[in-house]
C-alpha cells in the first residue's frame, strides 16, 4: 500500500464520518421539530392572545396616563372653574 493510497483511505473514513454526523444532526433536529410542533400556538390563536394583551395593557396603563393629564392641568383653568362654581352658588 502506497502513501497516497493510505491517505486517501483515511480521507474517506475522515468524509463518511462527517456524512454520519451530519445525518445525525439532520435526524436529531427532525426529531425535535416533530416533537416542538405540540408546543406551537397557531396564527388565529396568536392574534387573538395579542390582541387580548394590548386590551389589558391599555386597561392597566390608561389610568395612570389620565392621573398625569388631570395632575398637569392648568392652574388658571382650575382657578377659572372655582370662581365660576362660587359665582353660581352666590346667585342662587
Amino acid at each position: 500500500m502506497t502513501a497516497k493510497t493510505h491517505y486517501f483511505r483515511k480521507e474517506v473514513r475522515r468524509m463518511s464520518s462527517k456524512r454520519e454526523e451530519r445525518k445525525k444532526a439532520k435526524m436529531i433536529e427532525k426529531m425535535e421539530a416533530e416533537t416542538c410542533e405540540y408546543n406551537k400556538v397557531k396564527k388565529p390563536t396568536n392574534v387573538v392572545l395579542n390582541v387580548l394583551l394590548a386590551v389589558m395593557s391599555l386597561i392597566s396603563i390608561l389610568p395612570f396616563i389620565f392621573v398625569v393629564i388631570i395632575s398637569l392641568t392648568d392652574e388658571q383653568t382650575s382657578l377659572y372653574r372655582k370662581s365660576s362654581v362660587s359665582m353660581h352658588t352666590t346667585i342662587l
